[in-house]
């Protein structure tokens, strides 16, 4: 896995609180496009967005939903109404205790990010990819996270059920016949 920059966007809202942003439709997705090319010329790989309504709790990425690793080692990863649901999100809350990692799944402070071991956006085409790093302008924070072994052995493990190389005690594949 290879770490990438995020920025914390404040000047725009992802999604509205009581809004549509727990919700896959067309609306979620078209709206980041402006935002996501504005944080690629500013040299960053992905937007990061706080909550809308006091932007101190983090909530998702543009393109993938957010999960950290604690001091302690614990996964954790935000809950919110407004953070849209993930098949792989819930593979890794589900495969993580697997290996020994305890989960967390409830709101997550801002002022908790640079006490992260590890960060990483986690969407289906990439499982989890780690961050290099979180800059948030508006604070003159900048996060950086060091590695992510603990975020690699739970990639490690989902790429291997879904390559068919561990077993998936879960039922998460299923046969496609080819007739």
């Amino acid at each position: 896995l290879k770490g990438v920059r995020a920025l914390v966007r404040t000047d725009v809202d992802r999604a509205a609180p009581r809004g549509t942003g727990g919700h896959k439709v067309a609306g979620n997705y078209s709206p980041d496009i402006v935002t996501s090319q504005q944080t690629k010329a500013r040299g960053y790989d992905v937007s990061l967005f706080l909550d809308a309504k006091t932007l101190t709790h983090v909530e998702e990425f543009s393109v993938a939903n957010f999960v950290g690793v604690t001091a302690s080692g614990s996964l954790v990863t935000p809950s919110s109404p407004s953070i849209l649901p993930s098949n792989t999100r819930r593979m890794v809350l589900e495969t993580a205790p697997d290996l020994g990692i305890a989960v967390e799944e409830r709101p997550v402070p801002w002022e908790e990010v640079p006490t992260l071991k590890e960060a990483a956006a986690c969407g289906t085409a990439v499982v989890l990819t780690p961050m290099k790093s979180i800059s948030r302008p508006d604070t003159g924070e900048e996060v950086a996270f060091a590695g992510h072994a603990t975020l690699q052995k739970v990639y490690d493990r989902i790429v291997a059920i879904q390559t068919g190389t561990a077993p998936d005690p879960r039922g998460y594949l299923h046969p496609v016949p080819l007739d």
